[in-house]
């Protein structure tokens, strides 16, 4: 099953910037001790419309740019881009 997910680009932006970290988990309404699984797992709440604007914003890139198709099976903790949306 195709779902939307983060670039691997912008996962490992938000990862290892903390202060991006920090924004985005603020725009999810989580905490940044969540933050790590939910990268991990390019959970769908980081592609919330909340997120990608704030995302959008802190880098000043398209969604095109942050967005990519990613399969996932059988829930799979482990979900790679595939193409970008």
């Amino acid at each position: 099953m195709k779902r939307l997910g983060l670039n691997t680009r912008i996962l490992e932006r938000v990862r290892t910037d903390q202060e991006l970290n920090g924004i985005v988990a603020k725009s999810i309404n989580t905490s940044t001790l969540s933050m790590p699984r939910l990268l991990k797992e390019n959970h769908p709440k980081l592609t919330q419309a909340s997120a990608l604007l704030a995302i959008r914003e802190y880098l000043g890139v398209q969604d095109k740019d942050i967005l990519c198709f990613v399969h996932q099976k059988n829930k799979s903790k482990r979900n790679k881009c595939l193409t970008n949306a």
